[in-house]
C-alpha cells in the first residue's frame, strides 16, 4: 500500500520549505489512514468462533460457576479437536492441488503442533489423575532428589547457641591434610583414629 502511494505521488523537492513540507507531508497522512492491522498468523488454525468461546471462558470465574466453566471447558475441547482437524484437511488438500509432496507437508503439520506438556509417573505412565495425583508425584519426586544418602546428620542450633567462625568442611578438610605418624597430644587421639572416624566425625 504504502509503495503504490509512494510510486503514485510526486515526491519533488520544492525551494519554499513550508510548501515542501506541505507537498510531502499531504501522502504521508493519506497513507497512514489507509493503514489496516496485520493478521496476527498467516492461516488461522483456530475458528472465529472457538476464539471467542476461549475468551469467555477466559474472563469467567471459576469458583463462581464450576459448572458452567467444566461445559464450556470440555465445548472448547472439542471445537479446538474439530479447528485442528478442518486445518490439517485443508493443509494437505492445498497440498495436493499445488502438487507438493503431502509428506513433506504432512512433517511441517507435526511441527506445527505443539506438544501439551504433562507429569510422567515412575513407571513411566502419563499422570492424569488430577491435582491431587500430580502433587503426589512431585512431592515424592523432590523427596528422593533432596533426601541425602550419607549419615551425616545436620545439627539444628539452639536459638541462645552462636555460630561457629569456620565450617565443618573446613575442619573435615583440615584432619584429611594432617600427617599420619605423628605422637598424639594431650588427649591420647592420634591423626589416624581422627581420619577413621569419617563424616561422623
Amino acid at each position: 500500500m504504502v509503495r503504490a502511494i509512494g510510486a503514485k505521488e510526486g515526491f519533488e523537492m520544492v525551494d519554499d520549505v513550508n510548501e515542501d513540507y506541505t507537498t510531502s507531508l499531504e501522502p504521508l497522512s493519506r497513507s497512514g489512514k489507509c493503514r489496516a492491522a496485520a493478521p496476527n498468523h498467516a492461516t488461522r488454525s483456530i475458528s472465529s468462533s472457538t476464539r471467542a468461546l476461549l475468551e469467555k471462558r477466559r474472563h469467567m470465574e471459576r469458583q463462581a460457576n464450576h459448572l458452567e466453566y467444566a461445559v464450556l471447558s470440555r465445548l472448547c475441547r472439542q471445537r479446538l479437536a474439530e479447528d485442528h482437524a478442518n486445518f490439517v484437511r485443508s493443509r494437505l488438500l492445498d497440498a495436493a492441488l499445488s502438487k507438493r509432496s503431502l509428506i513433506m507437508e504432512k512433517r511441517k503439520l507435526a511441527k506445527h503442533g505443539l506438544s501439551i506438556p504433562c507429569l510422567e509417573a515412575p513407571h513411566g505412565s502419563r499422570c492424569s489423575s488430577g491435582r491431587q495425583g500430580m502433587e503426589s508425584i512431585m512431592a515424592n519426586f523432590y523427596s528422593t532428589l533432596f533426601r541425602s544418602g550419607s549419615s551425616q546428620t545436620t545439627t539444628v542450633l539452639s536459638p541462645g547457641e552462636g555460630v561457629p567462625p569456620f565450617l565443618t568442611s573446613e575442619v573435615r578438610h583440615a584432619i584429611e591434610a594432617m600427617p599420619r605418624g605423628k605422637a598424639p597430644g594431650a588427649d591420647g587421639i592420634t591423626v589416624e583414629l581422627l581420619q577413621a572416624c569419617g563424616p561422623t566425625l
